[in-house]
């Protein structure tokens, strides 16, 4: 373009004045700058490459013969992801979109060519070497159909290979796609997190934990508009690719799915369907003649089925007086609703309803070691257990590195006129009440707990992860001895409920078993539930006011295994865990200082210091296939090494046709009948403490009522998760197991109520009546002594005051003592020793006067 320029220049300088040639001289370095612009998009490479400039000369720049349609939707098909190509799309947004021939088209075109390496060595004559031209867009459908069938053919092979390469070479360069089985297991978050810890070894195990963080929460509300975005544009049909392209990327561009997902290929999302229609095309000539030109149409793919149809010519004839119609294929584009399908199952894109995500809302920000635990919070949360919404809202959550520390007090508080455990009789003359409370359930305003019907309370609870050493004990938040943080157990030590560490696991399989099951965690284990809570003045007093017999009290009472044994299916695998529970019993025997700890035979009894429990699938035990762990001869085994065993039905999903809670109870007591050693059954029944509400059950008055009524006189005791209950599953197990029932006189009834309104505020606090009586009656006692030598001070011991004092201590520790239900069975003795001791104080004060006057 510059030469002609360059000619005319001449020309004009002889035959015009300077003043015109100067102007002309001026205008010369803006054409030839404006001669520049024409690569503006094209990668600066290329541009400079001889090919380029070859490709460009030898292309015609603008056109009417071709169909402009066509090209520019195969170029884009195969510059749709080139940045330099998308810049131009926005600068100028018809120019690669127009339908026409036109420069834009011209130059990219020519960057096809010099990139595939199609250009010649012709001079300016091939511009009119049709045949040239025709090849070039032969070639480019061709790359527009390869780039289809195979869009990551750029990571393998050349664009100078690929036009000469068949479709099983290409195939074969290519690295192969994931099978449909490894697809659908990396699906499967509940088990990825154990085959994960399988498959590295312990010198690369990195920490991992789960957190629904405020930006993990917007996030899944930001994913159901992208969805919500999906479905609307998966009803449009666009007439050019790049109008599709384009919405595709901003869509998922604003919802980070790009960025997560940097493989992600959005060609892979669209597809194209060929639509017949007849378009009117008049062309206007100077001359009157009629003029035919045969215009060769490149193959076309058809995205439906795949089938390559070859080139076909169209006669296209132009007149000034004539109007021909032409039957014109019409592409449309439109979402791939199978691979939009495929993309958002495997990146587990499901939608998470508006409901869901305020049910979510309770547990931002709280962290949860495992997933086990991040699965019961939802499941409490009300999320319900559906595949897609777990994996899609676990695999937000799982965050890498060492879990954030927490410092939120859990604050326990007990209803009004709430008395001891125990101070409530139940229909059961021996039988334990369980509960089971969540550490990340902080109470609400006005939220109680009723010790008095709640034995012990299991706290839920600590993990057990794999670490370089073997395995590491994972701590609840709110774990600690500090006050602050501790306040919860003295508070249910108040009401003498003990409270028991939950320690939950993956499913232990035989290597499992040798690599963390070890001396190592037992010591874990012990030293979480044996840290002194000595920063309580009242506790440090306990062992000085009990004269030695009650130690300080420690931040649990036992240990409660809520791990799953399903896996261990070798004789060797069970016999393994079993040595391991035994060897855990004996430590906290040990740390107890029980004698029992040096015996042959571990055993558990009912006043042991520290208890060990286990939590045990009900489904499991009954299934009548069973040749897992869970078969009578390790769950006797069990039971000589446990205090309790607590039964816990599995909750059916509603696409389960699995038992409910009613009838695996009604099975468990027909498996535990038919049992041909029924000695061993009746000391496996008195283990077992069946687990009636549960959070599948807790809102179902009519099912748990019917549970509840069953257990009442099949089993002992019982056990509800979670802790508290709700105003509904309170009540019926008020009436149930604890029944009000009186045959006094109305008055009678007065003095009763009225009494046990006291009992109920002196033994709560028991334990700091007793440090006032012990300084009382010490201060009483060594005046009583002192005075056999110091007789001037016999007279005061035989006034009002000194009396009064006595009578009330005595009266108020024989109140303490009474009131609190472990002297339950001693109350007869506790009455005879205190009119023992009221009768030798009313005889010093008579000593003290008949002899008061002697030395």
């Amino acid at each position: 373009m510059i030469k002609p320029f360059i000619h005319l220049t001449i020309k004009m300088m002889r035959e015009h004045s300077p003043f015109f040639l100067a102007l002309i001289l001026l205008v010369m370095p803006l054409w030839a700058s404006s001669s520049q612009a024409i690569a503006e998009t094209a990668p600066t490479k290329l541009w400079d490459s001889p090919q380029f400039k070859t490709c460009y000369r030898q292309l015609p720049e603008q056109n009417d013969r071709y169909l402009g349609q066509i090209i520019q939707q195969q170029l884009s098909v195969l510059y749709q992801e080139n940045k330099d190509y998308q810049q131009a799309s926005k600068k100028r947004p018809n120019a690669l979109s127009d339908g026409h021939f036109g420069p834009k088209t011209h130059q990219w075109l020519a960057y096809f060519c010099s990139e595939f390496g199609l250009s010649t060595t012709g001079d300016s004559q091939a511009r009119q070497n049709t045949a040239f031209v025709e090849s070039i867009l032969i070639d480019l459908n061709k790359a527009s159909q390869l780039n289809d069938r195979f869009p990551a053919w750029r990571q393998s092979i050349k664009p100078t290979q690929l036009l000469i390469l068949t479709s099983a070479q290409i195939a074969a360069k290519l690295p192969p796609k994931p099978s449909t089985k490894t697809t659908v297991e990396s699906q499967q978050v509940m088990t990825s997190e154990s085959s994960t810890e399988n498959s590295v070894k312990k010198s690369t195990i990195r920490p991992y934990y789960y957190q629904l963080t405020a930006e993990d929460l917007a996030q899944l509300k930001r994913r159901k508009e992208t969805l919500d975005s999906l479905t609307k544009l998966s009803a449009q049909q666009f007439d050019q690719r790049t109008k599709l392209y384009n919405a595709l990327h901003e869509i998922l561009s604003q919802s980070d799915i790009l960025a997560a997902n940097s493989s992600l290929n959005i060609n892979t999302l669209i597809q194209r369907h060929t639509i017949d229609s007849t378009n009117p095309q008049s062309t206007a000539s100077e001359t009157k003649s009629t003029s035919s030109t045969q215009v060769t149409q490149a193959p076309t793919l058809n995205s439906t089925n795949g089938v390559e149809q070859q080139p076909t010519s169209q006669m296209i004839e132009t007149s000034t007086k004539s109007t021909t119609q032409t039957n014109t294929p019409q592409n449309v584009w439109q979402i791939n609703p199978d691979a939009l399908k495929s993309m958002l199952a495997k990146m587990n894109m499901t939608e998470i309803p508006k409901t869901l995500l305020k049910k979510l809302k309770p547990l931002e920000d709280e962290v949860f070691p495992s997933l086990y635990l991040m699965a019961l919070a939802m499941k409490l949360s009300g999320v319900p257990p559906t595949a897609a919404n777990m994996r899609s809202i676990i695999r937000i959550a799982k965050k890498s590195g060492i879990e954030p520390e927490q410092d939120i007090p859990m604050i326990w508080k007990a209803p009004d006129n709430c008395g001891c455990e125990d101070s409530l009789s139940s229909i059961f003359s021996v039988g334990t009440f369980y509960g089971l409370y969540p550490y990340w359930d902080h109470p609400k305003t006005g939220q109680t707990i009723n010790f008095s019907q709640l034995d012990r309370i299991g706290f839920v609870g600590a993990v057990i992860k794999p670490d370089q050493n073997g395995s590491k004990l994972i701590l609840p938040p709110n774990w600690k001895p500090q006050p602050k943080n501790s306040q919860f157990i003295q508070m249910a030590h108040r009401y003498r409920s003990y409270v028991d560490l939950v320690v939950t696991a993956q499913k232990p399989t035989e290597k499992r078993l040798t690599e963390q099951y070890n001396e190592q965690l037992i010591h874990q284990i012990v030293a979480s539930i044996a840290q002194p809570l000595d920063q309580y003045i009242i506790n440090r007093m306990e062992p000085i006011v009990s004269f030695g017999i009650t130690p300080i009290p420690t931040m649990g009472d036992g240990i409660t295994l809520d791990i799953n044994l399903s896996n261990l299916k070798t004789p060797q695998s069970q016999k393994q865990f079993l040595e391991f529970v035994r060897n855990l019993k004996k430590a906290l025997l040990a740390q107890a200082n029980s004698k029992r700890a040096n015996a042959e035979v571990i055993t558990a009894q009912p006043n042991d210091r520290y208890f060990l429990n286990i939590i045990i699938p009900i489904k499991d035990v009954i299934d009548p296939t069973n040749k897992g762990f869970y078969q009578f001869e390790n769950l006797k085994k069990l039971a000589q090494v446990t205090n309790l065993m607590i039964m816990r039905p599995s909750t059916p999903n509603s696409s389960d046709e699995s038992q409910d809670e009613l009838t695996q109870i009604q099975e468990l007591y027909y498996w535990l009948s038919h049992q041909n050693n029924q000695l061993a059954a009746a000391q496996l029944f008195n283990r077992i403490t069946p687990m009636l509400v549960t959070e599948g059950n807790r809102n179902q008055k009519h099912k748990l009522a019917q549970l509840v009524h069953l257990s009442g006189w099949s089993f002992l005791g019982a056990a509800y998760w979670p802790v508290p209950l709700n105003a509904s599953s309170q009540t019926l197990i008020d009436e149930t197991f604890f029944p009000t029932t009186s045959s006094y006189p109305p008055a009678l009834n007065t003095v009763i109520s009225v009494i046990d309104k006291v009992f109920n505020w002196v033994c709560p606090n028991r334990w700091e009546l007793r440090l006032i009586l012990f300084i009382t009656f010490t201060v009483i006692i060594s005046l009583l002594i002192i005075s056999i030598w110091y007789y001037p001070l016999r007279p005061y011991l035989s006034k009002l005051p000194f009396v009064a004092i006595s009578a009330a201590a005595i009266i108020g520790l024989m109140l303490v003592f009474i009131a609190d239900p472990y002297f339950k069975d001693y109350q007869g003795p506790i009455l005879l020793l205190f009119m023992l001791v009221i009768g030798l104080i009313l005889f010093a004060v008579r000593l003290a006067n008949k002899e008061g006057d002697k030395p």
